[in-house]
């Protein structure tokens, strides 16, 4: 299983307040997301893949 990350933990991982991610995903920028219920989770691999540029921003998640 890959690892999901929270709302924060993807926020300190991209070195970002929480706020500043949550208006990235509003407006389709930023790393991929899965939205689990009411829960917003983030795949680890693809924030870093996100970070090192090699993930476009708003791109749909693989795999869902």
């Amino acid at each position: 299983d890959e690892d999901l990350l929270t709302e924060q933990d993807a926020a300190e991982l991209l070195q970002v307040p929480l706020p500043t991610l949550r208006r990235w995903q509003r407006e389709g920028k930023g790393p991929p997301c899965l939205h689990i219920g009411q829960q917003v989770r983030y795949r680890q691999a693809a924030v870093q893949r996100w970070l090192t540029g090699s993930l476009q921003a708003g791109s749909p998640d693989e795999d869902r």
